[in-house]
């Protein structure tokens, strides 16, 4: 029997972290269905491919990522939306998490220790989600 795949999609203003992210996603036998690189293309993406994860910056060009997760949610309350930066306080992670992502990943870590911190994220997703995917 085939493992589900989960749909993915990467938003985030670096072309290294998209590339880097989705490397790993596939590494790890998911989908990667859309990457964008501003608010506002995320938020249209996401309405054209419904992912069943969004791996989003919280840094973005137009709106920041907390925009971002806002609107989503109130559109898809129960998107699942992981949360992207390399460096903001601790308030900005809780106030992402209070409003509803679903976990928190810092960038710039070595490539091995974000394939790990993934993969524990997609066995989470699986468990809570507890749904069938594609």
């Amino acid at each position: 029997m085939n493992e589900p795949r989960i749909r993915c999609m990467v938003a985030d203003d670096e072309e290294g972290t998209r590339v880097l992210l989705s490397m790993i996603l596939e590494a790890l036998r998911q989908d990667v269905v859309a990457q964008s690189e501003d608010g506002e293309q995320t938020l249209q993406l996401f309405r054209d491919h419904r992912p069943d994860i969004l791996f989003l910056d919280y840094y973005l060009p137009d709106l920041n990522g907390k925009m971002v997760l806002k609107r989503i949610l109130s559109d898809y309350p129960n998107a699942c939306v992981v949360m992207l930066s390399g460096g903001v306080e601790p308030s900005v992670i809780d106030d992402c998490l209070i409003a509803g992502a679903f976990a928190w990943i810092q960038k710039g870590r070595p490539a091995v220790d974000m394939k790990k911190m993934v993969a524990d994220l997609i066995a989470k997703y699986m468990v809570v989600f507890a749904k069938e995917v594609s």
